[in-house]
């Protein structure tokens, strides 16, 4: 697989790629059902039966009273469907005017015990919808620095992520044991009297 990007860093390469198997794990397995969603199309189908079911949707739509309320706010999704999935809590989209791709035939609910206000819970509503729209579109990356870590699932833009930074933090660990390990050596080398001529040298990326 090739990089998207290689960062060089205190002679290290941080070598950055797509993500392909998020796929395999949906921003709704994280949310301990305090903060999700539901959908019924059938190119966008997610459901949690065991929280709600597809007839309290239906039944929410038509304006009636579900008993999830009590516990969850809830807003309406708007799904936009046309080579590809887009979620947002506003009615339409911009690209689809119309409204002729566009469907509402899902919620995101919050948890009242994880936002107490409404506001906080709209807050909620739109990370989680930013989430999935970074899972949907393949919005999700990763890294590789060859020999010390890697680490997966950094969604939406790589260099706001964090995974730039985090990379950097490992690639720092791995120079500071490198650094006292050869410490100990050199003391070593001193306490024996080791010549010169015999010290291994202390490696460049150390302190490049």
């Amino acid at each position: 697989m090739e990089a998207l990007k290689v960062i060089e860093y205190k002679g290290y390469k941080i070598n950055i790629y797509q993500d392909e198997l998020s796929g395999d794990q949906n921003p709704n397995e994280w949310s301990d059902d305090n903060v999700f969603l539901v959908n019924y199309h059938n190119d966008f189908y997610v459901e949690n039966d065991k929280i709600i079911t597809k007839n309290d949707v239906k039944n929410w739509y038509a304006g009636e009273k579900i008993e999830q309320a009590k516990d969850y706010h809830i807003f309406m999704l708007s799904c936009l469907i046309h080579s590809g999935v887009w979620l947002s809590l506003n009615y339409s989209f911009v690209s689809d005017g119309q409204g002729w791709d566009t469907s509402h035939i899902g919620i995101v609910l919050v948890s009242k015990k994880e936002a107490r206000t409404k506001k906080k819970a709209l807050k909620l509503a739109e990370g989680l919808l930013e989430t999935w729209n970074d899972y949907l579109s393949g919005n999700v990356y990763g890294y590789d620095v060859e020999g010390i870590a890697s680490c997966w699932g950094f969604y939406g833009d790589f260099e706001k992520s964090g995974l730039i930074e985090q990379a950097k933090d490992d690639i720092d660990i791995e120079a500071e044991k490198r650094t006292k390990k050869h410490l100990r050596k050199l003391r070593a080398y001193i306490r024996n009297n080791v010549c010169l001529d015999k010290r291994e040298p202390l490696e460049t990326t150390m302190f490049a």
